[in-house]
């Protein structure tokens, strides 16, 4: 069970953290054996420690509005380029005449380590979560703080991926190291 792992780590002194799709175990979990439990079922983890929430608004958001759109993220250049000459093909349908022949373009950033506001996913030593980062008071009244913009400050973000949509069904993600 993903709650007996947990505690055990929390017993080993470790503490997690939500970032973006991963989890951050710090201090490190030095048990290599528990270790490899836990990357074996990141899922169940991430899950377990509130990332699926965190996820929902904009997932729901996603199917209501957009339910045929397939994201797309590619593995190879060659992938790649066929996969924006699909959405120049989507872009140029467009019968909208302000609309024809643009691609929309997204690009979402995080802040850089160090300049962010860690929101530690609060365990107790059974393994039970008490406090996810999405329910985390003192975090949302640091808001105003410096560090809570560091996400949207180009000298203290970087690139986290890339979004090109071109209106049809299709949005091609980009994530840095995509491709080598």
């Amino acid at each position: 069970m993903i709650a007996d792992l947990v505690q055990a780590a929390v017993k080993a002194g470790a503490g997690f953290r939500l970032s973006g799709a991963q989890v951050i175990a710090k201090p490190k979990v030095t048990d290599p054996a528990l270790l490899a439990q836990l990357r074996t079922r990141k899922g169940e983890l991430w899950d377990y420690l509130g990332g699926h929430a965190l996820d929902a608004p904009s997932l729901a958001c996603m199917a209501e509005h957009s339910p045929n759109i397939r994201i797309v993220t590619p593995t190879t250049v060659a992938e790649t380029l066929d996969i924006v000459a699909r959405l120049e093909a989507d872009a140029d349908a467009q019968e909208d005449h302000v609309l024809k022949g643009v691609l929309a373009l997204d690009i979402e950033t995080q802040a850089n380590a160090g300049e962010e506001i860690p929101q530690p996913v609060r365990i107790k030593r059974d393994g039970t979560v008490v406090q996810r980062p999405a329910l985390d008071l003192e975090h949302l009244r640091r808001k105003s703080s410096p560090q809570s913009t560091a996400g949207l400050d180009p000298h203290r973000s970087t690139v986290r991926l890339a979004q090109l949509y071109g209106g049809g069904q299709v949005c091609l993600v980009l994530v840095p190291g995509w491709c080598r």
